[in-house]
């Protein structure tokens, strides 16, 4: 066989494309506490907190490099959507040690949205109110110790966490922060979405062009 013709012959085969192929890996240096079926990650080099609600917490247990992406969704019965959503943000806090592929997240948190599937909710956890544990507010861990606030639709839940009061920022996209409230999960008109994003059927999908 010529070497044109074994070349012809390697065209013809499929190949895998590099998100196919992805296996994502944690970063060795994080420690992970599992609480029920939610988790609590520590980053040291960064001295942060993460909290992961039950999806993300499964995805972050499962990507030790032995399985792709769609492995992952099936073994968390989770969509594929949803994997690849968490995993964005782990790349995002630099929790993994590989990198994914690059995905549009607006379109992942559009398609999530229409079929009423919760995103997964990694929220960071970064100073305590000094002023809430003078105060006594906190008495049980897991509990609110002030109403939520907001900061540039970023919702920044305040939560007792070993008798403190501790500040979590939840990204609330595509739906917008209200004071008081916190992530608004609905919508009954465009002012309910963040910008890019619009009010159909009372969930908040992207805007087309």
């Amino acid at each position: 066989m010529t070497n044109s013709g074994r070349f012809d012959r390697l065209r013809v085969l499929p190949a895998a494309s590099r998100a196919d192929r992805y296996r994502p890996v944690r970063n060795s240096t994080i420690s992970a506490t599992a609480v029920g079926d939610e988790g609590v990650l520590y980053d040291p080099e960064r001295g942060h907190y993460h909290s992961l609600d039950a999806a993300a917490a499964s995805v972050w247990f499962l990507a030790d490099g032995t399985r792709d992406v769609a492995q992952i969704a099936r073994d968390a019965a989770l969509t594929v959507d949803t994997v690849q959503l968490a995993l964005a943000e782990f790349a995002g806090l630099g929790l993994l040690a590989t990198q994914p592929p690059a995905v549009d997240r607006r379109r992942l948190l559009t398609r999530l949205a229409a079929a009423g599937i919760a995103v997964p909710i990694i929220a960071s956890i970064t100073a305590a109110s000094p002023a809430a544990a003078d105060s006594g507010a906190c008495t049980t861990d897991g509990t609110a110790c002030e109403p939520p606030s907001c900061s540039s639709g970023t919702a920044i839940l305040h939560i007792c966490e070993n008798k403190i009061c501790t500040d979590v920022q939840r990204n609330c996209s595509p739906y917008v922060c209200v004071s008081g409230t916190g992530c608004l999960t609905s919508c009954s008109g465009n002012s309910d979405c963040a910008a890019g994003f619009e009010c159909i059927a009372n969930t908040c999908q992207a805007k087309h062009p």
